[in-house]
């Protein structure tokens, strides 16, 4: 596994708790490449991109938090798309939880 840096964050999908204890919701990071001129230059740096659970946030407030957590494009969209998912901001309580299988 590479070394994290909090710098250095990279583009790919993840997952984190906005709680000790609550359920994991989806994120993602990309790079929105700018125009390039003639030359093939850039004409303005690129845009880091970061979403977790749906709101736009600081790629760099999120980075070490999402950086152990990288999952695939399909555990991304079984999360994104999870409309029983208990409340992102509350501990779960695994008494009252269904079980999964």
């Amino acid at each position: 596994m590479k070394p994290i840096h909090e710098d250095d964050p990279q583009p790919g999908f993840y997952k984190r708790r906005l709680v000790r204890g609550g359920p994991w919701v989806p994120a993602a990071i990309w790079v929105v490449a700018p125009e390039r001129d003639e030359a093939g230059d850039l004409m303005s740096d690129e845009i880091w991109c970061c979403q977790v659970n749906g709101i736009s946030v600081d790629v760099y407030d999120q980075w070490t938090w999402l950086a152990g957590h990288p999952i695939t494009r399909e555990e991304y969209d079984r999360l994104t798309d999870n409309d029983d998912a208990p409340p992102p901001f509350e501990a779960l309580d695994l008494n009252a939880t269904k079980p999964v299988f």
